[in-house]
């Protein structure tokens, strides 16, 4: 099992662990590398990788980035395509947009962005913007879990 990836960050071997052999970070397989302690978690039910690896400080950038980025489309401030639309055009990016291919500078970029966006709001639609990621969020996990599930299932289709 190991050997299989070459770490985005470093370039040397990466290895493939299951939560269930130490690493615990809520993915059931992730992609670690032992020389500079890049990681990446996979997909469910799978071995491919949900992104680019990153070092320590880039997955916090990126927890950032979504705590900031998400809460615009989860809300229904706006759409989820029409918010990535958004946030690639703000940070120049042609193509696919997705935070796991950002590097540390667009991922402070899009956080200011997106935070400064969320205040830029209107006090109610703001309000109640949050009432409905509060509820979300407050939701039994089973949910997000099979929702996560559905889409590994369409990813695996598509092959």
């Amino acid at each position: 099992m190991t050997d299989k990836k070459r770490c985005d960050v470093c370039d040397s071997s990466a290895v493939e662990l299951s939560t269930r052999q130490g690493f615990v970070g809520g993915w059931q397989w992730i992609w670690l590398c032992f020389d500079c302690g890049a990681s990446v978690g996979c997909h469910p039910d799978t071995t491919t990788p949900l992104g680019l690896m990153a070092a320590p400080r880039t997955r916090y950038l990126r927890n950032l980035a979504h705590e900031s980025f998400d809460p615009i489309w989860r809300t229904g401030l706006m759409s989820r395509e029409r918010a990535k639309r958004w946030a690639a055009g703000q940070l120049g990016i042609i193509g696919e947009f997705h935070i796991s291919w950002l590097d540390d500078r667009q991922l402070e970029t899009l956080i200011a962005l997106a935070q400064k966006y969320m205040m830029a709001k209107q006090p109610n639609d703001l309000f109640g913007a949050m009432r409905k990621e509060k509820e979300r969020k407050q939701r039994p996990g089973q949910r997000q879990f099979m929702f996560n599930r559905r889409q590994a299932e369409r990813r695996k289709g598509k092959r």
